[in-house]
C-alpha cells in the first residue's frame, strides 16, 4: 500500500549532485597526494639534505594547466553523461499507470461502473490482461542496469 501516493520512477541521487560529489573526491585525491611526504626525506633522510633537487613524488599545484585540464575533463564527461538515466527514465514513465494502479479498486470498477456490466468471462479477459501487462513491465525491468556511466536499480 502506498498510502494514497502516486508512485513514479526517480532517481535515488539527483545526477547534479553526483557529479559535485565526483569533483569533490577528485579534488580530496589530490589534496591526499599533496600530504605524502617525499621518499627520499623518510627513506635517507640525512642525503635528501644534500640534494637540492627533488628525485621522486613532488606536490604540485592545484592550479597547474595539467591538474586544471584533467578537473575539467573530468567534468565535461560527467555533464555529457548526466541526461542518460533521465532518458532512460523517460523510457520507463510509460508503466506509472500500471505501477499505480490498485487491482481491487481496477476489478471493482471493471464489475460495477461498465454499461453494460462485464460478464464472468469478460472480467477474467481484462484480468489477465493486466497480469500480461504487469508481466511485461516486470521484463523490462532488469534488477540492474548500466547506463552510460551509470549503474541503476529497479526496486
Amino acid at each position: 500500500d502506498t498510502g494514497g501516493l502516486l508512485q513514479k520512477f526517480e532517481l535515488s541521487v539527483e545526477p547534479h549532485r553526483f557529479m559535485l560529489a565526483a569533483l569533490e573526491a577528485f579534488d580530496s585525491g589530490l589534496a591526499v597526494l599533496n600530504e605524502v611526504q617525499s621518499l627520499e626525506r623518510l627513506v635517507v633522510p640525512h642525503l635528501a639534505k644534500l640534494q637540492t633537487e627533488s628525485q621522486f613524488i613532488s606536490a604540485f599545484d592545484m592550479k597547474e594547466p595539467w591538474v586544471s585540464s584533467a578537473r575539467q575533463q573530468l567534468e565535461e564527461l560527467i555533464v555529457a553523461s548526466l541526461p542518460q538515466p533521465a532518458q532512460y527514465l523517460g523510457l520507463l514513465q510509460q508503466y506509472e499507470t500500471l505501477l499505480n494502479r490498485d487491482p481491487a479498486t481496477y476489478v471493482q470498477a471493471l464489475v460495477e461502473f461498465r454499461h453494460p456490466p462485464l460478464n464472468d468471462v469478460e472480467v477474467q479477459e481484462a484480468i489477465r490482461q493486466e497480469q500480461a501487462a504487469e508481466e511485461n513491465m516486470l521484463r523490462v525491468f532488469p534488477e540492474m542496469i548500466s547506463v552510460g556511466m551509470f549503474q541503476l536499480s529497479c526496486k
